[in-house]
């Protein structure tokens, strides 16, 4: 009962995808910066030198009215981690809120900023961490974006993401894009450096709007998942297959 007031209450703070068409959601869906609600569930997985090192996230996106120059946009990663078909395990809890500028030309480029707190809901450590958010998007083109999205946080780590995304978008709602996901530990002094390939599609199902992922990431660097795991080596390719609900 709790997970559907839930779900009632974010649908209705955000943008209701109904009011928009296939192509204005796959601007949406590239934008780090939109307010349109959603439901990613997305399955990740790594093959490891110890077994098959498997992540569900959950990763809620709503929005808020804000004040009159700027709108709230909020975003929560729930990560389930399983390591050789062990039972999956709850792992620290992401919470993001981002103010984007309400009056802007994304094809001029837009900046927005936000705080980030992580919860300590694993058992890799009993402290909180926090931090802060910075995005860059621009719509280059109608149909081709880029965006640059910098996180850094510290406490119970000190961690850094650096993520540039270059997407093109197609007719009949299919997108393209490359993208890096690098993270960087201070503490351990380690990178992750994978390069993504991700092929995306946006599909009306029932009444509802849908978005289907299929990505392939070459791991550049996979030096801090190898520190994390005890020095087992990870495989060069990874897998990820995402569902967004969209309203």
């Amino acid at each position: 009962m709790k997970i559907l007031l839930l779900t009632a209450a974010l649908m209705s703070t955000s943008v209701i995808s109904s009011e928009l068409s296939v192509s204005d959601i796959q601007k949406e869906l590239v934008n780090p910066m939109s307010d349109v609600g959603m439901l990613p569930i997305q399955y990740n997985y790594q093959g490891t030198d110890i077994g098959s090192l498997e992540t569900i996230n959950l990763q809620p996106v709503y929005s808020f009215e804000g004040t009159e120059n700027y709108g709230v946009v909020g975003r929560t990663i729930v990560p389930l981690t399983s390591l050789d078909g062990d039972s999956y395990d709850l792992g620290n809890i992401t919470q993001s809120i981002l103010f984007t500028p309400k009056i802007s030309n994304p094809s001029d480029g837009v900046v927005a900023g936000g705080i980030i707190a992580v919860a300590p809901t694993s058992d890799a450590t009993d402290d909180w961490s926090a931090g802060v958010q910075g995005i860059y998007f621009r719509m280059m083109t109608p149909t081709v974006a880029t965006a640059l999205n910098f996180n850094y946080v510290a406490g119970g780590q000190e961690v850094m993401t650096i993520q540039p995304v270059l997407a093109k978008m197609f007719s009949q709602g299919s997108t393209i894009s490359l993208q890096s996901e690098s993270v960087y530990d201070f503490d351990s002094e380690n990178w992750n450096v994978p390069v993504t390939l991700t092929v995306s599609q946006v599909l009306p199902i029932a009444g509802e709007i849908f978005n289907f992922q299929a990505a392939v990431t070459y791991n550049a660097s996979s030096d801090l998942t190898e520190y994390s795991l005890g020095g087992s080596g990870v495989d060069d390719f990874a897998y990820r297959l995402t569902v967004k609900w969209i309203w």
